[in-house]
């Protein structure tokens, strides 16, 4: 179960970092302003690590959970086609605002990650693919290695800038955004996302196989 929330948490990372780079207000659960384009690039590094954190956490998800009726991946996609489904539903009746967007891309997440923690099961070239991929990266294990620490990093630093933000905009004015839940959920990703990034590499996953 551990390994799903740490793939959830990737996914939510990387949709998050990828709005953020984008401004879409499709993806993005909370919108981040920054003065200078530069510190916007730096969500280039949440990318790569969400990216690179993903297969040890597919790793870590082999746990057996009991199947109900379908594979998990088939509820992973019934989650996603939810929330296109709500989201154009919304979009329609010009009710797509920032406070219920974070609850409905919560769909997007869950269901993204059972996809992934299931995706050797949706078909078997599929899982022929993944492990040529697989004997790929071993080859490439050092650089991989060396990349993810970078980006790690990187990553901490960013989290620590969107936590100095908040407080510095919003806390000290006395605007208590620490009890809205977009907030909370885009910080505490960031951080996961940063830190588990950074125990991968303290375990050298990519020199071993994965």
């Amino acid at each position: 179960m551990l390994g799903l929330i740490l793939i959830f948490n990737s996914i939510a990372s990387l949709i998050s970092a990828l709005g953020i780079l984008s401004d879409s207000c499709l993806n993005v659960p909370i919108r981040f302003h920054e003065t200078y384009f530069v510190n916007k690039l730096l969500f280039v590094f949440v990318v790569l690590t969400s990216i690179l954190n993903l297969a040890p956490a597919k790793t870590l998800g082999k746990i057996e959970i009991r199947r109900l009726l379908f594979h998990h991946y088939v509820y992973g996609f019934m989650f996603i086609l939810l929330y296109f489904t709500s989201a154009m539903l919304l979009s329609i009746m010009q009710l797509w605002v920032w406070e219920g967007q974070i609850y409905i891309i919560l769909l997007l997440y869950w269901g993204a990650a059972l996809v992934i923690d299931d995706i050797y099961d949706i078909s078997p070239r599929i899982a022929v693919l993944l492990d040529a991929v697989t004997r790929r990266v071993r080859r490439l294990g050092s650089l991989i290695l060396i990349v993810h620490a970078i980006s790690s990093l990187a990553s901490v630093y960013v989290a620590i800038r969107v936590l100095v933000w908040h407080l510095e905009n919003t806390f000290l004015l006395g605007i208590n955004s620490f009890l809205n839940f977009a907030c909370i959920f885009l910080m505490a990703n960031l951080f996961i996302t940063a830190f588990y990034g950074l125990k991968i590499v303290k375990s050298r996953v990519w020199l071993v196989a994965i």
